[in-house]
């Protein structure tokens, strides 16, 4: 995959430092736990794209963390001229790198750059995608411009965003029990649930050159065995503690994490063993 040297040099602002900061300090705690499912994700992004596979010649994974997503969709459609995948932080792009096999190297490669300036000649690709990335993009608008920018013409991008918070019992348990046991977490600027409409999905499309053509929900189960697994797993834990658990002290830490294994047995039992995750897949198309 070749890149436009023009466009290789870029500097970030302050929300895209920050960004990248916590990306930086997040790798390997995610990509050891919330990061191995979301390959599981591929096969909804995929969805009747058989025709385009046929003709594909080259894809973009924006926001492609350890590379999982964009090696799977590598492998899917086989693209002939290969994949490439980016992101913001240079530790999930090392990550990504060290995680490919040499074959898999000759075809993925993978690329440091913010989303609203990515180092690729214009129209560079026929299918692009980012997998759970831009609704935390800093500058949404920025981001759906610059993919339109190194899209073709008849192209089409794929965004997978957080959907409804009330039905997304994976990533909404810790933030619930903190609130419910006056703990305070570091909160982001803006909730990641910002884009889960099709409504939201359409107005950040506004002047970026794409119209929103479809907006289908996907609604996900992951099953844990009981409370314990399913917080071992996302991060809860006193042993390897995601980003915001860590900044906890010790005892006020024991307490989250014991309370949202109590509270995440409570949900398995309700729904018979599983937690879920309510996604939006929204698909952009270049305007006429």
């Amino acid at each position: 995959m070749t890149v436009n040297p023009d466009r290789v040099q870029w500097t970030l602002d302050s929300a895209h430092t920050s960004l990248r900061e916590f990306w930086n300090t997040s790798a390997t705690w995610f990509n050891a736990s919330p990061g191995q499912r979301t390959p599981a994700l591929v096969a909804h992004l995929l969805t009747g794209l058989e025709e385009r596979k046929q003709r594909c010649q080259r894809v973009l994974d924006l926001a492609c963390g350890a590379g999982r997503t964009t090696r799977a969709i590598h492998q899917e459609l086989r693209p002939t001229s290969g994949t490439a995948g980016v992101d913001l932080s240079d530790v999930m792009i090392r990550a990504a790198r060290e995680e490919s096999s040499q074959t898999e190297a000759l075809a993925v490669s993978f690329h440091e750059a913010p989303a609203q300036a990515l180092p690729f000649h214009d129209e560079s690709f026929d299918l692009a995608f980012c997998n759970l990335g831009l609704m935390i993009f800093p500058d949404t608008t920025a981001a759906l411009r610059e993919v339109r920018r190194v899209l073709q013409p008849e192209g089409l991008f794929r965004a997978t965003v957080w959907g409804r918070e009330e039905h997304t019992t994976l990533v909404t348990l810790m933030p619930r029990v903190a609130s419910s046991l006056d703990i305070a977490l570091e909160r982001p600027a803006r909730s990641n649930f910002h884009l889960g409409s099709s409504d939201a999905l359409a107005s950040a499309a506004v002047g970026t050159g794409f119209v929103l053509s479809e907006a289908r929900p996907v609604a996900l189960e992951f099953p844990f065995d009981n409370g314990s697994d399913a917080c071992n797993q996302m991060g809860i834990s006193m042993e390897s503690p995601s980003p915001r658990l860590a900044g906890l002290a010790h005892a006020e830490r024991q307490h989250l994490v014991d309370g949202c294994e109590k509270e995440a047995d409570r949900l398995l039992d309700l729904s018979h063993g599983t937690l879920t995750m309510d996604l939006l897949i929204g698909e952009f198309r270049p305007c006429a």
